[in-house]
């Protein structure tokens, strides 16, 4: 039995949604290329020479871009200021994201790195599962790639 109807509920995750929509920003996810081989000629197999060692692999690049809440992490020399000041010292952050994300950097293919606000981070942790009555959101925790 929940303290909560069923339309208190749909009523604040829309409340929280509303929230995400508003303040989310893009971020990039780049993972490790994909390496794709091709199938040499068999004309090819017994030669000898320059012929014979050409490259018959390319590679793919990965990538997905996903919403996110940005969350500049704040030391404690930092004393009270906000997200704003903050800005331009983006050492770490925590970006809160959907399932999609987690789905996405969790599917066997390292990720290199993430843009966020034009700068380049990599991930910490395998991200930290929030759940907000009915919604479920992840955490990661990102360190400025220098």
């Amino acid at each position: 039995m929940s303290f909560l109807s069923s339309n208190d509920i749909s009523s604040l995750t829309g409340i929280y949604l509303n929230f995400f929509d508003t303040f989310k920003e893009q971020v990039v996810v780049i993972k490790e290329p994909i390496k794709t081989i091709a199938l040499p000629a068999s004309s090819d197999l017994w030669k000898y020479g320059d012929s014979s060692n050409e490259q018959n692999f390319s590679y793919t690049q990965v990538s997905g871009i996903f919403n996110c809440l940005v969350n500049v992490k704040l030391t404690p020399q930092d004393g009270f200021l906000n997200d704003f000041e903050k800005k331009g010292d983006m050492e770490d952050i925590i970006i809160e994201v959907g399932v999609d994300f987690r789905n996405y950097v969790s599917d066997g293919i390292k990720v290199q790195k993430v843009l966020v606000r034009d700068k380049q981070f990599e991930m910490t942790d395998d991200g930290l599962h929030n759940s907000f009555l009915n919604y479920s959101s992840y955490n990661y925790n990102l360190k400025l790639i220098k």
